[in-house]
């Protein structure tokens, strides 16, 4: 089964620090930061609005699967969090290729773990995003804590608040 796990970090302010991918069979890291540094091999990722976007869509997505009931949707109109996931996605910006990695064909898996409804915004509304239906099930999204997995809802949402709405400040 694909997954994603996604480690945060912090208490007062919670940001991504590292991320597992398991695609194909394939396995992936990569780790905030301009390079992997101490974390050979891996890719890197800066704390941005579209990593806080994919972080605040997998975390609802994971409290879905707990039994939240609510659409696991990232949905926003220009300068929300799904419009800068959105925009990476259509960029295919190098952090989703560190995070997803490529298949054999060389193609981004990225393209196969999102659904997408109005993409780059070519039609007036918002753009929607959510996961494609393997990263749906129970398990297939973890989130970690400060090295700890959270197995509630309101665990999940407690993190989702911080993260959601805090005030942006990226970091490397």
């Amino acid at each position: 089964m694909d997954y994603l796990k996604l480690h945060f970090v912090g208490d007062q302010d919670p940001s991504l620090f590292q991320t597992e991918c398991l695609i194909g069979g394939r396995r992936i890291h990569a780790v905030r930061g301009k390079t992997s540094g101490a974390f050979a091999g891996q890719g890197s990722f800066h704390w941005s609005v579209a990593v806080r976007a994919l972080s605040v869509l997998a975390i609802q997505t994971s409290m879905t699967a707990l039994g939240h009931p609510s659409d696991p949707i990232l949905v926003g109109d220009r300068g929300s969090l799904a419009a800068s996931l959105d925009y990476a996605i259509s960029k295919e910006t190098h952090w989703l290729l560190d995070v997803f990695g490529v298949s054999d064909g060389e193609l981004p898996n990225f393209r196969r773990v999102f659904k997408r409804t109005n993409s780059g915004r070519k039609r007036s509304g918002p753009v929607a995003l959510s996961f494609s239906k393997s990263f749906l099930q129970t398990g297939a999204i973890l989130i970690r804590l400060n090295s700890r997995e959270l197995v509630t809802i309101a665990e999940h949402q407690a993190l989702l608040e911080k993260v959601a709405a805090r005030e942006f400040q990226a970091t490397g």
